[in-house]
């Protein structure tokens, strides 16, 4: 006897949470708005040089935002080959 009550007032609490996370999501959750167009973008992705600020300085006045730089590598000792890929992006006009 001792456990229905427990198991009632579990089950109670279940439904008040359910309904109260619904009139949350009513009141004070922003609908999304479809009409808003979303952000377009264009991507550039180039090998990273020695003046790596020079270059940066030059992409970001044309508009350019730094997204992503990844390293790459391979062979050992005299042969190896190690490059820097930096990818920009910058919205569509």
């Amino acid at each position: 006897m001792h456990r229905l009550p427990r198991t009632v007032l579990l089950l109670l609490t279940f439904l008040l949470g359910c309904g109260a996370s619904q009139v949350a999501a009513h009141y004070f959750v922003p609908p999304a708005r479809a009409d808003v167009p979303t952000t377009r973008w264009e991507y550039h992705c180039v090998e990273a040089t020695e003046n790596i600020t020079h270059m940066a300085n030059q992409y970001g006045q044309q508009g350019w935002e730094l997204t992503a730089a990844a390293g790459a590598g391979w062979g050992q000792g005299l042969m190896a080959d190690h490059t820097l890929v930096w990818c920009f992006k910058r919205p569509l006009p």
